[in-house]
């Protein structure tokens, strides 16, 4: 009988703190940028615009996502104003640091290094790739 009101007890507070969370809080843990950059490299655009604009609702300071939505800002929905702002934000959220933690979301920026041979991703890089984005926006 001690094990049955142990096991009740366990489901009630668990019911209690789900419902103390809010639904954001609940998609926010389900929500994975990891999935999201699959879906994307798989050409899910639709399904990856909806994820994404909400990741960014909940983490409008994520550096990749900021660039991948101008990505996608630009090239699938062909709206330059929106991919502007949002490869201005990517840029400035884009540092040595976001590139060592996730170098594995830039690998379309990697580059043979002449002296060591390796492909590597260097901020001046990207920083010159975004800078020719937004100006050739701006022309059009």
């Amino acid at each position: 009988m001690h094990k049955y009101h142990f096991f009740r007890l366990a489901i009630l507070v668990s019911f209690a703190f789900l419902f103390s969370l809010s639904p954001s809080e609940l998609f926010a843990q389900k929500l994975k940028y990891k999935k999201i950059f699959k879906k994307l490299q798989d050409g899910e655009y639709d399904v990856a615009l909806e994820d994404l604009q909400r990741f960014l609702e909940l983490n409008p300071d994520h550096a990749n996502a900021n660039l991948q939505m101008a990505m996608l800002a630009e090239n699938y929905l062909k709206d330059c104003e929106k991919a502007v702002n949002y490869y201005s934000k990517a840029l400035k959220l884009i540092d040595e640091v976001e590139l060592e933690q996730n170098e594995k979301y830039y690998d379309e920026f990697k580059r043979r290094d002449f002296r060591s041979g390796d492909y590597v991703v260097r901020q001046s890089d990207i920083k010159e790739d975004l800078e020719s984005r937004i100006e050739n926006c701006d022309k059009s």
